[in-house]
């Protein structure tokens, strides 16, 4: 039993606990409780005004928040660098043989555009174009557009 806990432990760290997901349940966490939320510098259950900075300028925690807000916008410029330079080395083309890359090539530049256009044709074809209204989400802005 306790083998089996500790495997099931291992994986839920290697493949669920990574850190964008506990940072997303951490998010979650400090929303949902009152007290997190005012010390973000809101009122709990209220809507801010537009134009609002959040967090507010009295905030406790107002400066960690804004530290923090400040590495988020810095993540994606910071993953496309890494990205680029882990690009620019160039593949491996002897990790697979030629028919695999060949293979993965043609499946990803014809093969999958042609199942997607088959797909969306057969859709059309058999729901037709008024009975897909389940098929898709509605636009909020649907219906102020209808009321005008």
């Amino acid at each position: 039993r306790r083998r089996g806990a500790q495997a099931a432990a291992a994986f839920l760290q290697k493949h669920v606990l990574l850190p964008p997901v506990v940072g997303i349940l951490l998010g979650l966490a400090c929303t949902w409780d009152p007290v997190y939320y005012s010390l973000c510098g809101g009122a709990f259950g209220e809507r801010l005004p537009k134009h609002t900075r959040c967090p507010s300028e009295g905030a406790p925690l107002g400066f960690f928040f804004c530290g923090i807000e400040t590495l988020g916008s810095a993540a994606v410029p910071l993953n496309l660098i890494m990205l680029g330079s882990s690009l620019a080395r160039g593949p491996d083309w002897t990790a697979l043989p030629v028919r695999c890359n060949v293979g993965i090539v043609a499946a990803k530049l014809v093969l999958m555009p042609a199942f997607s256009t088959l797909l969306m044709l057969g859709l059309n074809l058999t729901v037709g174009r008024h009975g897909a209204g389940w098929f898709a989400l509605r636009s909020p802005y649907d219906q102020a557009q209808r009321t005008r």
